[in-house]
């Protein structure tokens, strides 16, 4: 079980590090999701058994950051439709796990295109460009933990509006370790907003909750789909999503034999 959340949180680091995919969607097809959230929140209520869960996730979160930081910054530039493809999978499959938590009724798709209204806004807000700083170094941080927590929203994609995403790209892959610390103060506080109002809705409104989060994951499959495609990628692309809808499916096999979401 503990190698089941440190592979889930090796995932979820991954999916940080890329715009447009969020941690919090890997969680979801992970099995892991409401798990973490209820461990953060125990965690910080004095509760040291929700360490089983958040030390081997937090493990896997930092391997899966620093070990593939580097790297996807090379792929991505070399190799970046193929890539996107292949997170474009992820994404559809965990949409279908997400649709196992609430049934179509009125409130319910009501709450998924206020997910997607979301996103899109988000989307379509634009850039900005803004010198790096302390204080937007904090900002990023916090707004990526938000999407560790939140499905569908890509803190990447954040780091990107507000024009600091390279930078803080930079700083991962090279062990900049002054500044990550500071990246690291808005982390922590974004951890504990997000797990405290994400705790509050699984346990009041849980249907409607994973409606907005399933409207979240669809309106992100537009932000990863890319744009612009050459002839000359469409194979290794077709084949890269059906590597990755391969692989989310048999995840989601092995995440129910498991049965992760129903214990430590």
């Amino acid at each position: 079980m503990k190698v089941w959340f440190f592979f889930s949180g090796v995932l979820m680091g991954i999916a940080n590090v890329v715009p447009g995919v969020s941690g919090g969607t890997i969680a979801v097809l992970m099995g892991v999701y409401e798990k973490l959230i209820e461990s953060v929140n125990s965690f910080f209520h004095g509760n040291s058994r929700s360490l089983k869960v958040l030390i081997p996730v937090g493990a896997g979160v930092l391997v899966g950051v620093f070990g593939i930081a580097r790297f996807l910054e090379i792929f991505l530039s070399k190799y970046p439709v193929p890539t996107h493809f292949f997170f474009l999978g992820l994404i559809i499959v965990s949409f279908v796990k997400t649709k196992e938590y609430f049934s179509i009724k009125p409130v319910n798709i009501f709450f998924v295109l206020l997910g997607m209204f979301l996103i899109f806004m988000l989307h379509f807000s634009g850039e900005t460009t803004a010198k790096e700083s302390m204080f937007l170094l904090v900002l990023g941080g916090f707004v990526a933990a938000t999407a560790m927590v939140v499905p569908g929203i890509s803190g990447s994609l954040i780091l990107l509006i507000f024009g600091v995403y390279d930078h803080v790209l930079y700083l991962v892959s090279h062990l900049i370790i002054g500044e990550l610390l500071i990246f690291s103060i808005g982390v922590v506080a974004g951890i504990l907003v997000s797990v405290k109002i994400m705790n509050f809705l699984l346990k009041r409104f849980r249907e409607e909750t994973y409606s907005f989060i399933g409207g979240m994951i669809l309106a992100s499959l537009y932000e990863v789909l890319p744009k612009k495609m050459n002839t000359n990628v469409v194979l290794p692309s077709v084949l890269s999503l059906v590597l990755s809808l391969t692989l989310g499916f048999f995840l989601l096999y092995i995440e129910k034999k498991l049965s992760v979401t129903q214990k430590l």
